[in-house]
């Protein structure tokens, strides 16, 4: 009877510790893609986890003027969302534009050549954006640019433009 009883305690803790080392494996195969891509460094944006599906994780964060809503899967951001309100000074709009631009090369690293003349062109296109209505698609080095202004409240998109010779039909939009 004392051997059975030693054998049943041994079968039971063997089983705990196997349910416990395949959970404690399951969650270190499954972290989270903003600890793989290291969003440490926005922290003054206090981005949250808005959503999660397929693989596809959504992040929204908000600082000052500016909304900033993207996209990471497979620890690459597939794009960039960000929000504004228009009724803003000219010095805010340069210091927008130069934001936008340093959120755009942390999260595509790579992608901006010269910094500076991207900030001009950003600054150009954003400081003519008409007063209502307005739409505007335009390239800078090897990001797009999507800007859709109505009533005030200026959208702007960003994704990275595939090198050429690859087929642009893969490329999320």
């Amino acid at each position: 009877m004392n051997k059975r009883l030693r054998n049943i305690l041994i079968f039971c803790s063997l089983s705990v510790l196997l349910v416990v080392l395949s959970a404690a494996a399951a969650s270190v195969g499954s972290a989270p893609a903003a600890q793989k891509f290291g969003l440490d460094g926005f922290s003054d944006y206090n981005l949250a986890l808005t959503g999660s599906e397929k693989g596809v994780n959504t992040y929204s964060g908000r600082k000052n003027n500016l909304r900033l809503i993207f996209s990471i899967e497979e620890d690459q951001v597939r794009k960039m969302i960000l929000t504004y309100d228009n009724n803003i000074a000219t010095g805010e709009r340069q210091t927008l534009s130069l934001e936008i631009l340093d959120l755009s090369g942390r999260l595509f690293p790579g992608k901006i050549v010269s910094l500076a003349e991207a900030q001009q062109k950003l600054y150009e296109e954003l400081n003519n954006l008409k007063t209502d209505r307005d739409d505007k698609v335009f390239v800078i080095d090897r990001l797009r640019f999507e800007i859709n202004l109505v009533n005030d409240l200026v959208n702007v998109r960003v994704t990275a433009v595939q090198p050429t010779g690859q087929d642009n039909a893969a490329m999320p939009l």
